[in-house]
């Protein structure tokens, strides 16, 4: 019996189990929720939106390692610049504006108050672009020899972590103690400067010096620091490019990077310690600067490389007491190269 052959009265209704019209007490119907559909809708919108979500996080956090990789920055270097490279192989084919070689290191400018350096030994593939899985390291330098950015920035390691401590030698143009300076507090920027590059440098350093003087007379004295000469002359003495910087100069880096200098003599009379030049406040990192006694004198820097990522280091750390009988090992070192030369 079916719908179309049963015709039930008020009284009866249709039982599809049964297939016949029973009284409708008998027939059970389904409950069927008015809100069932629209929540189940519900649920399935909730459930993408998680999907979604987690998707997103997903890309996030692999874009986000993806970008630290293609950056090149080991755990001890600083890396938070909201920066991406954009450099093309045949940019550096062409050697654009844009970029300036410098031994297996090439700096990029980019209109930006610094500069990006990238070590790019063995790093570029025929591709058009660099491949940057190869990528040894990410520094950010400043753009100029007189901010103590880079100095604040640099990391410092203790003696058992340095090799290769030698001694740098800087132009004898009555300019070697702000050569020595330029190159021990951004020696990346120094090495990839041209020679009037690095005159210039030399003459930035020079009115730092003096404008460091003027800012902290009080610190200074005329008999001790500036030879019985007035602030005024001395400052004005110190513009001339064969005026020869010295302690009093040191004392204004030191004010200025927030570094302390020593000093080892070579070819004293006798054996004499270091001198340690600073601005009377803490410090963790020097520079270590070689005084040669002969000819009235000409400084040079001392440089060494981390063992591990062979980064050349010009800045130590103030307090590592070791590192003395390094530098006597590079000076000794020295000697014997300029007699065999």
């Amino acid at each position: 019996m079916t719908p179309e052959s049963c015709t039930c009265n008020i009284s009866t209704q249709y039982d599809a189990t049964e297939k016949k019209c029973l009284p409708k007490f008998l027939v059970i119907t389904p409950v069927v929720s008015e809100n069932s559909a629209p929540n189940s809708s519900i649920t399935g919108v909730i459930a993408a939106l998680v999907i979604l979500l987690c998707l997103i996080v997903i890309v996030f956090v692999a874009y986000r390692k993806k970008w630290f990789s293609r950056m090149g920055c080991p755990k001890q270097r600083i890396c938070s610049l909201p920066y991406k490279l954009d450099i093309t192989f045949q940019e550096i084919q062409n050697e654009s504006s844009n970029i300036i070689k410098a031994n297996n290191s090439i700096f990029v400018k980019r209109g930006l108050p610094f500069q990006l350096d990238i070590d790019f030994s063995d790093l570029l593939t025929n591709s058009d672009d660099l491949d940057h899985s190869k990528l040894n390291g990410l520094q950010v330098i400043p753009d100029k020899i007189d901010s103590p950015d880079y100095v604040s920035n640099v990391p410092i390691y203790r003696w058992n972590q340095l090799k290769d401590m030698k001694v740098i030698e800087v132009p004898g143009d009555d300019s070697c103690l702000f050569h020595s300076v330029a190159y021990a507090i951004n020696p990346l920027l120094y090495r990839a400067s041209t020679v009037e590059e690095k005159g210039l440098h030399v003459k930035n350093l020079r009115k730092l010096a003096a404008r460091v003087m003027v800012q902290n007379a009080e610190r200074f004295s005329e008999a001790k620091d500036f030879g019985h000469k007035s602030l005024e002359n001395y400052v004005e003495d110190l513009q001339a490019p064969i005026f020869w910087g010295g302690f009093p100069e040191l004392k204004a880096f030191s004010l200025h990077y927030k570094v302390s200098f020593s000093i080892f003599m070579l070819y004293a009379a006798a054996m004499q310690f270091p001198i340690t030049i600073h601005c009377g406040e803490p410090t963790r990192k020097k520079v270590i600067l070689v005084l040669d006694k002969r000819n009235e004198g000409h400084y040079n820097v001392i440089a060494a490389r981390h063992v591990e990522t062979n980064i050349e280091l010009t800045l130590f750390e103030e307090e590592d007491t070791r590192l003395e009988n390094l530098v006597y090992e590079a000076l000794n070192n020295y000697r014997k190269i300029k007699l065999q030369s």
